[in-house]
């Protein structure tokens, strides 16, 4: 199906289920990759299992399966099955990515692994998104995204320091891992187009979360310290942290780390007799003296909205921000001056509304353009006009449970 943007002529088979492989084609499709997602009906994306439009189910109306999956075409194909492995690898032959997300053992048992792949197409670009990566003692380690922000550290250094760890709230780490399998698959690419050779990325989910855990890790390194939970605080900071404001849970967030910030901050709340006192002259001391200093400045937020508290602080150069649920993410007038939500026309679920990523490309703009697909949507399109297939020849292997 032709499509327009810097991946245009790039055609992507993709296996992979859930959130971190999908992340991954979701960017590649917005910008004009022709991404052909597989799927069975005997075992469908969990995806497509939870969240549904007006809370009526139907694995067509699962709005994060659709969110993940714009731009994408869907066919349904049964891997168990000789012929369908046999369908796979012709789909591989006109293809320029595979992409899965599986434990590393099941693409191998189907025949499906990248030296199998390479004998069909030896320039293919091969990803492989797991927890931990496709080799090591903890390879074959069951589980998902929900657990992979503690064996990445992110967990350790999350909540308050008088309490247990606490979880990110969903699978953090495929959200992160994303656009890095996206990347690495742009790096790729560019070799194959300068060496004709394609290439295997073995992606660790759980390596690509730690990237995010800023400098715990190196704080141990050179000092031999093992950073923890801080609540909202972070050194060389001062105030910083999450302030409560005039109205419903409303929350505004200041984060003070020049003594200039520190001014500003001061001509802002009106230059409180407090703020002169010896226990905030410095930044040091004024880290030492957060929980006082915590209670002043909520004690000003307090009587402001956070849209008030944020012209004001902005307005004079203190880093502050307000904290925005899901119905003000809808109205934030930023995101909808760069279009950040794009509305699509679902067959099942109507008006639905995607993300797209946080990039714009100046001369192949991408975005979404197409809902994501039904169950099977597209299967005439791709075995038919793609592999050539005759309808006679459709129906026997749907009749076999190939296609389904």
């Amino acid at each position: 199906m032709a499509s327009h943007g810097a991946l245009h002529n790039i055609r992507v088979l993709d296996f992979a289920w859930w959130l971190a492989g999908p992340m991954v084609s979701k960017c590649l499709a917005q910008h004009g990759a022709e991404v052909i997602r597989v799927e069975t009906e005997d075992y469908p994306d969990l995806l497509r299992q939870l969240l549904f439009k007006d809370n009526e189910p139907g694995l067509n109306r699962a709005v994060g399966f659709a969110n993940y999956n714009d731009g994408k075409l869907g066919i349904t194909l049964n891997i168990n099955h000789p012929k369908g492995v046999e369908l796979a690898k012709r789909l591989v032959e006109i293809s320029d990515v595979v992409m899965e997300s599986f434990t590393p053992r099941a693409m191998r048992k189907w025949g499906l692994d990248y030296e199998s792949l390479r004998r069909v197409k030896p320039d293919i670009i091969m990803l492989s998104s797991c927890m931990q990566g496709q080799t090591g003692p903890y390879a074959i380690s069951p589980g998902n995204g929900a657990i992979l922000p503690a064996l990445a550290g992110i967990s350790e250094v999350t909540g308050w320091p008088d309490r247990a760890p606490t979880g990110v709230g969903g699978p953090y780490t495929d959200f992160t891992s994303g656009p890095m399998g996206a990347a690495a698959i742009l790096s790729a690419l560019i070799h194959r187009q300068k060496t004709g050779e394609g290439q295997y990325i073995d992606l660790s989910q759980n390596e690509a979360g730690m990237h995010f855990v800023g400098t715990t890790y190196l704080e141990y390194t050179a000092n031999d310290r093992v950073p923890t939970r801080q609540g909202n605080r972070r050194d060389g900071f001062a105030p910083h942290g999450v302030f409560l404001c005039q109205g419903d849970d409303a929350w505004c967030t200041i984060s003070v780390q020049t003594e200039d910030e520190w001014q500003a901050l001061c001509q802002a709340m009106g230059q409180p007799a407090w703020a002169q006192a010896p226990e905030y002259a410095t930044r040091a001391a004024r880290e030492q003296n957060a929980d006082a200093l915590e209670t002043h400045v909520s004690a000003w937020t307090a009587a402001q909205t956070p849209q008030a508290v944020l012209e004001r602080l902005q307005a004079v150069g203190v880093p502050c921000g307000m904290v925005l649920n899901a119905e003000a993410l809808a109205s934030d007038p930023q995101l909808k001056h760069r279009q950040h939500y794009v509305t699509l026309q679902h067959p099942d679920i109507g008006d639905n509304v995607v993300d797209q990523f946080g990039f714009r490309l100046s001369k192949t703009p991408g975005g979404p353009k197409r809902p994501a697909p039904q169950v099977g949507q597209h299967n005439a399109y791709v075995f038919g006009e793609l592999l050539g297939m005759s309808a006679d020849e459709m129906a026997k292997l749907q009749e076999e449970g190939v296609i389904a």
